[in-house]
């Protein structure tokens, strides 16, 4: 194929001049396997320096700068070329977007400090299909399907056999940060 480079080409197109491997490596057991342990690392740290907070002598606020305006200014450079893709995003979903970021942090902080960090680590990964669940029914009106019914409720036994279980160690301040 050949191509005309004072016509506009799409991606497709360069991409397919080039030979391609028979096996990608994102294609392969390996290449998940180090992606789900950088998961759980990204995961176990962010539980970790959750209550790792309650001992420093930095503010909940002064963290969450710290946390998210690094990257921000770090991936600043990539938005320039991609700034007109932004007109097309529906606001609603902008607004989850920031409503996912630093409120939630502030909330999850807030509760880490109140309780274990096995229970922040079990917590947070483990409720958030839960969230986002009653998060599009509330926001986007999306009826929870029957198919998630089941996983759904899972979860909440989850969390409530985890608390339960612990009853004897379990205090109200445990409670609130749950």
């Amino acid at each position: 194929m050949s191509l005309n480079l004072t016509s506009r080409f799409s991606m497709a197109d360069i991409a397919a001049t080039y030979s391609r491997p028979a096996i990608k490596w994102h294609e392969t057991a390996t290449a998940g396997y180090v992606v789900l342990a950088l998961v759980v690392l990204i995961w176990a740290g962010f539980a970790l320096t959750m209550r790792a907070m309650g001992k420093s002598p930095l503010a909940t606020a002064d963290v969450a700068l710290i946390r998210f305006a690094v990257p921000a200014v770090a991936l600043l450079p990539l938005l320039f070329g991609r700034l007109h893709l932004l007109r097309n995003v529906d606001s609603k979903a902008v607004l989850l977007v920031l409503a996912g970021g630093v409120p939630f942090y502030l909330v999850a902080s807030a509760g880490a400090k109140l309780t274990s960090a096995a229970y922040v680590g079990a917590l947070i990964p483990g409720t958030t299909p839960l969230a986002m669940a009653l998060i599009t029914r509330v926001f986007l009106r999306r009826k929870i399907s029957a198919r998630q019914v089941l996983p759904i409720g899972l979860i909440l036994a989850g969390v409530v056999l985890m608390v339960a279980g612990q009853r004897d160690v379990v205090t109200a301040e445990t409670l609130r940060g749950v």
